[in-house]
Order: structure tokens, then sequence, then C-alpha cells
């Protein structure tokens, strides 16, 4: 791993423990901070949820418009590329940079001041959509991980398959 993410957006995460909730302690550095294996958990979470929003990009795009389509997924996962982390398998990383390669050309072919009528007229977001699909079926295969504690393997189930995944 290059650099990893203690550098550009995800530097914010890493200092100031984002998603973790009040009063947690586990996983948790001494200074308060996240340790770096709990960060790169909390980041497969939100990849995750994005993925779901390519998912699910008609009510994805009627809530949150095309602008968010692109910076949502591209806040969790950089325009460079897909890093492989602790928390993300070779295959789960496989699967991401297909949909990495697809969300980026849909970003580079469509103009920047795009509206969302002018997005799904592309066709993009149903081309990214089974990509996405591929990818978090695999992600859910694992599960999510905890974000308050290091876990070796995910512990939280897709919501329909016994243990259930926290409300977002």
């Amino acid at each position: 791993m290059t650099g990893g993410f203690n550098q550009g957006p995800l530097a914010d995460v890493a200092k100031v423990g984002l998603w973790v909730r009040s009063g947690a302690s586990y996983g948790r550095r001494m200074d308060n901070r996240p340790s770096q294996r709990l960060v790169e958990q909390r980041l497969r979470n939100r990849i995750m949820e994005e993925l779901h929003g390519l998912v699910t990009w008609q009510r994805y795009l009627a809530e949150y418009g095309a602008g968010e389509y692109f910076e949502g997924f591209f806040d969790f996962v950089p325009y460079e590329g897909v890093e492989l982390s602790s928390a993300i398998t070779e295959a789960e990383r496989a699967a991401l940079l297909e949909v990495h390669e697809l969300v980026t050309a849909a970003c580079d072919e469509t103009p920047r001041m795009v509206t969302t009528e002018m997005l799904i007229a592309t066709g993009w977001p149903e081309r990214i959509a089974p990509a996405a699909q591929r990818a978090l079926d695999l992600m859910w295969a694992r599960g999510q991980f905890s974000e308050e504690h290091e876990e070796d393997e995910p512990s939280l189930k897709k919501p329909d398959s016994g243990k259930s995944a926290p409300e977002s």
C-alpha cells in the first residue's frame, strides 16, 4: 500500500475518529485516535454503502443528485485507484476495480455541470449498477466490520441473513 489512509481525504477520518460513537474506546490508540485497522474497517463499510447507492441509483440520484453520485463514490474510493487494505481482500479489490473503472469512465465522459436527468440519459448509472451489485454481493458474503473495535473478519451479516447490520 502506498501512502496509506493517513493522507488525502481520509486523513480527517484517522485524525478525529469519524464514525465512532461517542465514548467508544475499543480500537482506539492512547491518543484517542482510531487504529489504522479500525479506520480501514470503517472505510470498507463506507465503500459498501456507496456501492449500495450505485446499485439503487434511481433512489440515490433522486435523493442526492448527479454530483454526489460521483463524489460520494470518490470520497471513499480514490479517483487514482483502489488500494488493498487490511480489511479488503484481493477478490473484493478486483471487484472494486471493475466498478472504479466504470465510475471513472462515466465521470470523465459526463459534463461537470450535469443534471440528474442528463446523467440518467447517458445510460451510465444502468451500466454501473450490475458491477456495483457484484462487488457489493462479494463484500456482503463476508459481512460488515464493527465500527467500534478491530476484527479479523466482519461480524455483521446482511440484515436478512442472521445478525443484522447497524442502521445508518
